[in-house]
């Protein structure tokens, strides 16, 4: 994979966090910050205005841009 990969998750898209592969403990967000190190923490805003670092994680969900929604 290429640094250009336009597959990857970048600032600005709506995600859907998941906290545990067995857990139904989820968050839907706009993502903020992407980590760039070692420690960092992505930082997700929610719909309420809520703020999160989130740094431990099962998985992220990248919901569709746009423009690759189909009319």
């Amino acid at each position: 994979m290429s640094d250009n990969n336009e597959n990857r998750i970048r600032i600005g898209d709506m995600v859907k966090v998941r906290f545990g592969l067995d857990s139904d403990m989820d968050m839907v967000g706009i993502v903020e910050y992407m980590p760039c190190a070692t420690g960092d923490c992505w930082i997700i805003r929610d719909f309420d205005g809520m703020i999160f670092y989130v740094q431990t994680f099962a998985f992220i969900l990248r919901y569709p841009r746009r423009e690759e929604v189909q009319p």
